[in-house]
């Protein structure tokens, strides 16, 4: 069974290169499809808020974890 599906599968994605007008895939071949889209840069607001509760929530466990060392 398994070799009927991958034979099926390679049956299919061959259409979909003819279709789309993609060059046939050889052994020396490597197909990269992609495109790149910039999305912004930093924090939402909303993802500032919570890094800012983590980032205190980390200070305060790493005070209470000094405090029992020393103590």
């Amino acid at each position: 069974m398994g070799d009927l599906r991958q034979v099926r599968a390679n049956h299919r994605a061959t259409e979909a290169r003819e279709r789309h007008g993609l060059p046939t895939l050889g052994d020396e071949t490597t197909l990269v499809l992609g495109h790149w889209r910039f999305a912004g840069t930093g924090y939402t607001p909303g993802e500032a808020i919570m890094a800012e509760h983590i980032r205190h929530r980390v200070s305060q466990a790493r005070a209470i974890a000094a405090k029992r060392e020393d103590g």
